[in-house]
This record gives structure tokens, C-alpha cells and sequence, in this order.
């Protein structure tokens, strides 16, 4: 707690994410050689007063072993030199600063203070504008650049925003002519300007120095790197990447046959391409409008909540989820995701749903998303958390993807197998989510490049053009990250296996109660610490 609290002061963005107000005026500055250097001070004072702990008192527990952990990680991240990249189209920070000062963010713009707050905002962001400036050119002289690919994803969304100013709020009612004026003119006169000339870096100076091929093998030292990002988002010692490889293709191949048997089920005689494209050409599979899209997707938050929730969670949570539309200038790179609630609840855990594409959305895929991003995956599991007052560090700062998206990828398989066009809906995620396995290390450590990791995905997972275009350059954009989901569903669902069969006398529900609440108790943790308990 002491910990978090001072990392909280050096890192204030966090802070007003969590819903804590009075950080709502600050932007983190994490390039600058002044946070990098307080930032390693903190972890090494933190780490020589946990030394000092004697570990034979009855009150060290897994907390500790978390601590530790969680140090000795961030610690060994600034051996690798990741912040001379500090953009990338599938988390770009400049698009969330948009969202954010157009209302649409954490902060919502309803009072004067919230615009004050706001304008010193951009102000520092401006800051770290021109830092990122510098890292990137830094980048250029040291060969640490992204990929020409994903370069054009970013100039594409910062263009998009601009064309459509989507950083321009709804003001409030309440809002005086002076006040509105003043955010108007920061905007213009500042912000604007600021991103201007960042996106004009990208285009003269940055680009034409950019990566002509994908992955992390063609870093300096990017084995390594690639090394740390496993670890990082699998939080499993004992992984090689060649098993990862090899695991993901037996995946592949075994998900391709029960897809097969399923469209033999339904009376489909041509190939899985072929009854796929079926599908998707089918009209009954989707819906006309948007309004009714999310009318499905309110029925189906109920119908989880009946027939899933209460048979098999003995634990409640505080609210559910909503459900909201993704902005419209994160289309072109983002698809449908989970954002948590505030620490404080006052504002509530969101599903992030794409309307802007009616063929985005098929029938017989929407409950399988709703398990994942809603209830019993991230928005149980992420609220479950905070109503319970896990420690903060564990899922504010630590990387524990691997048990978050293990746990939400776990939650898919709460489907009913006689609906088989809903059941072929989850094998098309599980699918993604093997094939990711393949991918994700053929370009990194195997050197695929785009095209090759795009034909693999191409010939396993059937999605639209602008789905797969996003999915690649997502594994191109964050090594490793796209591994937690399988590989966290593997280790989970080998626990579950292991538990149900240590308690053959406690009956089948009541067990899977017991497991649900042994697992999520302490939270999101490093599933090597995970098996200890």
C-alpha cells in the first residue's frame, strides 16, 4: 500500500484513471530522464526494504511473493531500451489523450473544474509530445524503430482525428462564455498545433526511417526483448518459444476438426471457407441498425447473468457492466474491449462494442464476446477485485495478462454446445486465439513479415479484412501480449481439471463454485505463483 501510494505521486495519470480527483490536472511524463530516473529509485528502495523483511514471520504470504515478483519485472525492463518506441497503433497514447479531452474518457467535462483541470493537462501532454519527439529521433540514431506498417496506422488515426476534430467536446450547459473560450483557444492554439507537428515528424523525418520488416528479431538485442515481453505477459517460467510454436499449431489443428464436425452437424458439405462465407453473407446472422445490435447484446448481459452467473459464482459484485460504442476515430485499429470500473465505483465497468460495422457483429458470435469482455470474464473478474479490495498494485500496475485474459478466454467455454451455430461462433475465437500462438512467434522470433503472418491467419480465422488487418498489426504492435489468452486458458482449465478431480464426492456445481472463488480470491496473479497456491 505504502508502495503504491508513492508510485501513484510519480505517476499521477494512474491515479485519475482510478477515479482520484484531485490527479485529474496532471499527465505523466514517462520519457523524460528525470520519471525514468525516480521511477528506478522507487523500485530499488522498495526492493532493499522488502529484503529487510524477515521471511520467517507467519505474516509473509503470497502478497509477498507478488511484490517481489512485480520489482524484480519492472526492474528489469529498463535493460531493453522499449521507451525509444513510445508509439504504436494498437495502444496509441495520442488517440487516448483525445478521447479523454473530448469528455468521452475517465473524466467527463461537466464542471469548471473538470476544464481547468483539463487545459493543464494538455499542457503537459505537450510535454510529453516533445519528449516522444526526442526518444523516436533518439530511436532513429540507435536502430530502435517500429515498422514502416505500423508507423501508417498511427499517422492514419491522428489524421482521422484531426479531419473530424474528435477532440472537440459537447460543453455543458453550465460552462461560462469566458471558460468555453478558454478551452476552445487551448485547443487550437495548442493542442492542435502539438499534434501537427508530431504527425508531421512521423511523415518527413520518422517514417523513411522506419523498419521495412515486422518483429522483434530485427531489434538490436530483440531476442532478449522478446524474451522479457514472454515472461511479462505469460508470468511462466518454464515456456520456450518453440513449444509456444508448436503448441499453437497443435491448437490450430485440433480446434480446424471440431469446426469441421460441427459443420458437419449442420449439414454443410463444402469447406469451412466456403461455410463461412455462407454465414457471413447470410442476412438472418445480422442485424439491420445499430439500436437493435445493442438490444442483443442487453439480452444476452441478462441471459448470462440467469443461467451462468447464478448456477455457477457464489460471489456478487457491485454493478454490472454497460455497454458503449467504441469511438469512432479508434475504429479503424480497435475492436471490442473491456474498460474497468473506477476503484471508487462512481464510474462503472464498460464493454466496448464496434456499430460502426453491422457485419462486425454476427449473431452467433455476440454471446461468446459477451462471456469474454462481460460476465463471468473482465468485467466480473476486474470488479470482483475492487469490491474485494485487492491489493492495488496487482491490478493497476502488474502485467498479469496471462491470468486476466486466461480467465476471460476460460469464461467462453460457459456456451451451450447444442447451439451449434453459437458453438462454431466460440471455436472461431478459440481459433483466433490458438492461431495468435503461431503468429505472434513466427513474426517475432521465426521473422515472418506481414504478408506471411496474414496469410496464416487468413487460411484458420474467417473474419473480415479490416478485422484481420487489425489483428496482425495488434501482434506486430505488442510482443507477446496476444499469448496470455491461450496459454493463461490452458493453465487454468489445467487447474480446473486438477481440482475437480481431487473432489469427486462434492457435487458438480457446488464444485465449480468452490474453484471459481479459490481462483479469483487473491486476484489476478503470476500463474506460477497461482499453481503454488
Amino acid at each position: 500500500d505504502l508502495f503504491f501510494e508513492d508510485y501513484v505521486k510519480l505517476n499521477p495519470e494512474l491515479g485519475s484513471i482510478m477515479g482520484i480527483r484531485k490527479y485529474d490536472k496532471y499527465y505523466t511524463n514517462n520519457l523524460s530522464d528525470k520519471y525514468i530516473e525516480n521511477n528506478k529509485k522507487l523500485l530499488n528502495d522498495y526492493m532493499h526494504k522488502l529484503t529487510k523483511i524477515d521471511k520467517s514471520e507467519k505474516n509473509i504470504d503470497i502478497y509477498y511473493s507478488i511484490f517481489n515478483y512485480y520489482l524484480h519485472q519492472e526492474l528489469n525492463y529498463y535493460k531493453y531500451k522499449f521507451y525509444l518506441m513510445p508509439l504504436n497503433p494498437t495502444d496509441n497514447i495520442i488517440s487516448d489523450l483525445i478521447e479523454l479531452i473530448s469528455g468521452k474518457g475517465h473524466i467527463k467535462l461537466e464542471t469548471t473544474t473538470n476544464y481547468t483541470d483539463m487545459i493543464n493537462k494538455i499542457n503537459e501532454f505537450c510535454k510529453w509530445v516533445d519528449s516522444a519527439i526526442l526518444r523516436m529521433r533518439e530511436g532513429i540514431k540507435t536502430h530502435y524503430v517500429i515498422s514502416k506498417k505500423q508507423c501508417e496506422g498511427i499517422m492514419d488515426d491522428i489524421k482521422v482525428a484531426l479531419k473530424n476534430k474528435a477532440y472537440a467536446p459537447s460543453y455543458s450547459a453550465n460552462i461560462n462564455k469566458q471558460l468555453k473560450s478558454r478551452y476552445k483557444t487551448i485547443i487550437t492554439d495548442v493542442l492542435e498545433p502539438k499534434i501537427k507537428e508530431i504527425l508531421e515528424f512521423l511523415m518527413n523525418e520518422y517514417y523513411c526511417n522506419c523498419s521495412n520488416k515486422e518483429g522483434m528479431k530485427y531489434l538490436p538485442n530483440g531476442h532478449k526483448m522478446y524474451d522479457y515481453c514472454i515472461d511479462l505477459h505469460t508470468t511462466q517460467s518454464d515456456l520456450s518459444i518453440k513449444n509456444i510454436h508448436e503448441l499453437g499449431l497443435h491448437e490450430v489443428k485440433r480446434i480446424h476438426l471440431e469446426m469441421l464436425a460441427v459443420q458437419k452437424k449442420l449439414g454443410f458439405t463444402g469447406t469451412l471457407k466456403q461455410f463461412q462465407e455462407q454465414l457471413k453473407n447470410d442476412k438472418k446472422n445480422y442485424f439491420t441498425n445499430e439500436k437493435a445490435i445493442l438490444e442483443r447484446y442487453k439480452e444476452i448481459r441478462t441471459e448470462i447473468n440467469e443461467n451462468v452467473m447464478k448456477k455457477y459464482f457464489i460471489d456478487k459484485v457491485s454493478h454490472n457492466y454497460v455497454l458503449k460504442s467504441i469511438p469512432n476515430f479508434k475504429e479503424s485499429s480497435t475492436s471490442a474491449y473491456y474498460v474497468m470500473s473506477s476503484y471508487d465505483l462512481k464510474r462503472k465497468g464498460a464493454f466496448f462494442y464496434d456499430s460502426s460495422n453491422l457485419k462486425g457483429n454476427p449473431k452467433n458470435e455476440m454471446y461468446v464476446l459477451s462471456l469474454h469482455e462481460g460476465n463471468p470474464g473482465h468485467h466480473y473478474q476486474l470488479t470482483y477485485c475492487i469490491d474485494n479490495k485487492i491489493p492495488k498494485f496487482i491490478f493497476y500496475l502488474m502485467e498479469n495478462n496471462a491470468y486476466i485474459e486466461g480467465w476471460a478466454l476460460y469464461c467462453e467455454h460457459f456456451m451451450d454446445k447444442n447451439n451449434l451455430l453459437e458453438w462454431y461462433g466460440k471455436l472461431n475465437y478459440e481459433m483466433i486465439r490458438s492461431v495468435r500462438l503461431v503468429v505472434d512467434t513466427g513474426i517475432h522470433y521465426y521473422g515472418w513479415d506481414y504478408q506471411k503472418a496474414y496469410d496464416y491467419y487468413n487460411k484458420y480465422v474467417f473474419s473480415t479484412e479490416k478485422e484481420t488487418k487489425s489483428e496482425i498489426l495488434r501482434y506486430i504492435s505488442l510482443p507477446g501480449q496476444a499469448l496470455s489468452y491461450k496459454l493463461g486458458e490452458i493453465y487454468i482449465k489445467n487447474l480446473y481439471n486438477k481440482f475437480l478431480n481431487q473432489t469427486p464426492d462434492i457435487e458438480f456445481d457446488k464444485r465449480l463454485q468452490i474453484f471459481h472463488h479459490e481462483i479469483l480470491k487473491h486476484g489476478p496473479l503470476p500463474l506460477d505463483l497461482l499453481k503454488q497456491l
